[in-house]
């Protein structure tokens, strides 16, 4: 899931909304409805990685452009509503102010690295696994 990480690495949000919708057509469409949850929270835990690493990366633009494109999609989620403050905070705010909120919020888990590699892990476990299970 190298492709995946570069797009987040490079700010490539159409890059990477691109490549998992590919991902999602032609390999978890074919698996059981079970999988469902757990690739909808791969999904977002995506997404909150682009976040962060645009914030770590001094990329107030990258984090504008992601809300500014993704707001009609994720709007009324509970699991992304405290992340508008960080939308909000980058509109108004310094990167430091930013991270600030990101340290001290109900954000913090996301913003630590452990939590990051984590999730590429999973990220890559899951689809390793997935692709001997489906038949493409």
């Amino acid at each position: 899931m190298d492709i995946l990480h570069t797009h987040i690495n490079n700010h490539d949000l159409t890059g990477l909304r691109e490549y998992w919708h590919f991902l999602d057509q032609r390999l978890f469409s074919r698996l059981e409805q079970t999988y469902t949850p757990s690739i909808r929270k791969l999904e977002t835990s995506l997404l909150k990685l682009y976040i962060v690493n645009a914030v770590q990366s001094n990329k107030p633009d990258k984090v504008m452009e992601f809300f500014e494109r993704m707001t009609s999609e994720l709007q009324g989620q509970a699991e992304w509503r405290d992340w508008f403050g960080v939308y909000i905070m980058t509109i108004w705010c310094s990167v430091d102010q930013v991270l600030s909120y990101l340290l001290y919020g109900t954000l913090l888990p996301f913003i630590a690295s452990s939590w990051q590699l984590q999730r590429i892990k999973f990220i890559n476990d899951f689809t390793v696994n997935r692709f001997s299970d489906a038949a493409i």
